[in-house]
């Protein structure tokens, strides 16, 4: 579907209440936040004289037409980008499982279709790792070595018969996901 964006911001824990203020006073219409914790090793934090601390990770849908005004305004209005405000990030979205669950993410206003081409070279990807609880020492280890510089872990948690899919993973309730953003 082109035309729209899925935000994704990792924030302190406790400034997750007004960053969904925020994003609900910029329009958006749905935002969903998870609970989740960094992946810095207990070696960096020392030095850096910081503690492991709680986040948060606030996804929702934004339209085109807004993603530029939205990155201005986050960069300006909030904590974002400095040592310890969190991290955002904007991807393309190609599809949306039907016009209810559009006008749920985004509004009933129609969607300015932009033809807005992927540019491979962007400086950042994002890497999602799904693991056995546990094992995201292992991922993060491999990932730093590389030169990644940390990584955010989010418990993943099936529901009963229901079982949760991601990019066509299966996510049972022994999950983590590690959302690693590093240089391309």
């Amino acid at each position: 579907m082109d035309g729209l964006k899925y935000f994704t911001a990792i924030v302190p824990r406790e400034k997750e209440p007004s960053y969904i203020e925020f994003l609900k006073e910029y329009g958006v219409k749905y935002v969903l936040s998870q609970f989740c914790e960094g992946t810095a090793t207990d070696s960096i934090l020392s030095f850096l004289g910081l503690e492991k601390s709680e986040k948060s990770i606030i996804k929702c849908m934004v339209r085109d037409e807004d993603e530029k005004d939205l990155k201005y305004s986050l960069l300006t209005k909030t904590e974002l980008g400095t040592s310890g405000g969190g991290i955002a990030f904007f991807i393309p979205i190609d599809g949306i499982g039907g016009v209810s669950a559009k006008n749920a993410l985004v509004g009933e206003e129609p969607i300015k279709k932009e033809n807005v081409k992927m540019d491979k070279n962007t400086g950042c990807v994002l890497i999602i790792t799904i693991v056995d609880a546990g094992n995201t020492d292992v991922v993060m280890d491999a990932a730093r070595e590389k030169g990644a510089t940390g990584g955010t872990v989010v418990k993943a948690f099936g529901t009963g018969a229901e079982i949760a899919k991601f990019f066509g993973v299966v996510i049972s309730d022994e999950k983590e996901m590690v959302y690693i953003v590093c240089k391309r």
